[in-house]
C-alpha cells in the first residue's frame, strides 16, 4: 500500500498535481463562462451581443443645453468655449458646439454639451450672474440658459444590456409582442 501522507514523495506529488488540475479546471470554467451570456461581463458580453443579432452596448452620452450668449455685436465665440453652471454643486462645465458670432442685436443662440458624460441636470438660468464664463473672450459679456438641460445617459450596465439583447432577439419573430417591443427599443 502506498503512503499518501503529505510528508512522503507520493503525497507531495499528488498534492502538486491536484493543485495544477484545479487551476486548469478554473481556467477552463472561466473560458466556458465567458461564452455564456448569463455569466459573461464587460467586453466579453459585448462580443457575444455583437455576434447575433449585432446588438451593441449603448455608450454614455453627455447632457445638452441651449444657451444665449451676449455681448458686443460681431464678437466671435469659438466652439469649445466653456461656461459653468448646473449639476449637483453648480459647477458643471458646458462647452459650446459651434463657433458663433454675436449678432447686431447683441445675442446669439448655441448648443452646449457637458464636458463629462452622464445625466447632468441644469435648470433654466435667466439670472446672468449665475452662469460663469470660464473661457475668456473679449466682447463676450453674459450667458443665459433658455431651457433645462436635456440629461445625457450613463453607459449601459451589463444587466441592462443583457435584457435589451434578449428583447431584441424577439425581433425575428415578426409580429409577436416581443418583436414589437424589440423594434421600439431599437429606435434612437
Amino acid at each position: 500500500n502506498p503512503d499518501w501522507e503529505r510528508d512522503e514523495v507520493l503525497g507531495t506529488l499528488l498534492t502538486l498535481s491536484t493543485f495544477q488540475m484545479d487551476q486548469i479546471s478554473e481556467i477552463t470554467q472561466s473560458v466556458y463562462d465567458a461564452w455564456d451570456e448569463n455569466n459573461a461581463t464587460g467586453v466579453q458580453l459585448e462580443n457575444i451581443g455583437g455576434l447575433f443579432p449585432g446588438i451593441s452596448r449603448k455608450v454614455a452620452e453627455p447632457s445638452l443645453v441651449n444657451l444665449v450668449l451676449g455681448g458686443d455685436p460681431g464678437t466671435v465665440i469659438p466652439s469649445g468655449s466653456v461656461v459653468e453652471f448646473g449639476g449637483v454643486d453648480g459647477r458643471a462645465r458646458w462647452a459650446t458646439q459651434d463657433t458663433v458670432e454675436i449678432t447686431v442685436f447683441g445675442e446669439v443662440q448655441v448648443e452646449a454639451r457637458n464636458v463629462v458624460t452622464g445625466p447632468i441636470q441644469a435648470e433654466t438660468e435667466t439670472d446672468i450672474t449665475v452662469i460663469k464664463i470660464i473661457t475668456p473672450v473679449a466682447g463676450w459679456a453674459f450667458v443665459v440658459a433658455l431651457e433645462r438641460a436635456v440629461p445625457g445617459s450613463d453607459k449601459e450596465t451589463d444587466d441592462q444590456y443583457r435584457k435589451r439583447r434578449r428583447e431584441s432577439l424577439q425581433i425575428v419573430g415578426g409580429r409577436s409582442l416581443g418583436a414589437i417591443l424589440g423594434n421600439v427599443l431599437a429606435l434612437p
